[in-house]
């Protein structure tokens, strides 16, 4: 399987249409067997979708993303997982052992994406009502995606 991490120094690049670089993991049985940071060196969603699929791409894990370049991964059929903040090798191997915890498609837009919703607090995250939830129970609010 081919995985594509967009990355800014290791870290998983909160705005995927704004990408600049992908980290493309060849994993195969639970295990990376290798990974190359590639730069698109393309600009907007139709064209980064490309880029991905030439590179033979059939899951992106991202932070925030917006629903143009969602629609049309999916249309490029490549899975997506949103909502992920942290270390890119790191939420690598949480997917490979099956402990990811990210929000479905259709939710991440725009999640994870700090310039979209401020600073705020999951009560701000617009998943819940305000009070809902704490930092230690959320399940997909981006403060708790470590």
């Amino acid at each position: 399987m081919r995985i594509a991490v967009p990355i800014q120094n290791d870290m998983i690049f909160p705005h995927f249409g704004q990408a600049e670089t992908f980290k493309i993991y060849f994993a195969e049985e639970g295990k990376v067997l290798q990974s190359i940071p590639m730069a698109s060196g393309v600009s907007g969603h139709e064209a980064t979708t490309a880029f991905l699929k030439s590179a033979g791409v059939q899951l992106v894990i991202c932070g925030g993303i917006g629903g143009a370049a969602l629609k049309a991964l999916d249309e490029a059929g490549i899975m997506v997982m949103g909502g992920i903040v942290g270390k890119a090798d790191e939420k690598i191997g949480e997917f490979l052992s099956g402990k990811l915890r990210y929000v479905p498609a259709e939710q991440a837009i725009g999640h994870g994406c700090h310039h979209h919703h401020g600073d705020a607090g999951c009560e701000d995250c617009g998943h819940h009502e305000e009070g809902e939830c704490t930092a230690q129970d959320c399940d997909h609010c981006s403060h708790n995606q470590g």
